[in-house]
């Protein structure tokens, strides 16, 4: 609730639509930092946790790169339709891995 409010707060300092695309490129940014500092200063492939976690944060910070692109220079550039696809196909699958881990991980702590 206190996000929503923030966010609700401040939503009248940028003109129409600024606000969320600047939002978007933040969200990138954000993601490409987690990705690098998770990525070079953890131990992310010591656990099956660590890996999954990785790989999300990098299918995140890819499709809000390829968003906030979209969002600054337009839709209408080379190749787009198929890096969306891999990419939404790339986050998508990488989700579905993110949920197989959870599951195992809760089934060995069952045990």
């Amino acid at each position: 609730m206190t996000t929503t409010a923030a966010a609700l707060a401040i939503m009248p300092m940028f003109p129409e639509r600024i606000g969320a695309n600047v939002a978007i490129v933040v969200i990138a940014s954000l993601s490409w930092v987690l990705v690098a500092l998770y990525g070079l200063r953890s131990r992310w492939q010591a656990t099956r946790g660590g890996r999954a976690v990785l790989y999300l944060a990098f299918a995140l910070a890819a499709f809000t790169t390829q968003v906030a692109v979209s969002v600054w220079i337009g839709s209408a550039y080379w190749g787009r339709n198929e890096i969306r696809f891999v990419l939404y196909f790339g986050l998508a699958v990488t989700i579905a891995h993110l949920i197989w881990t959870v599951v195992r991980a809760q089934k060995e702590d069952r045990r």
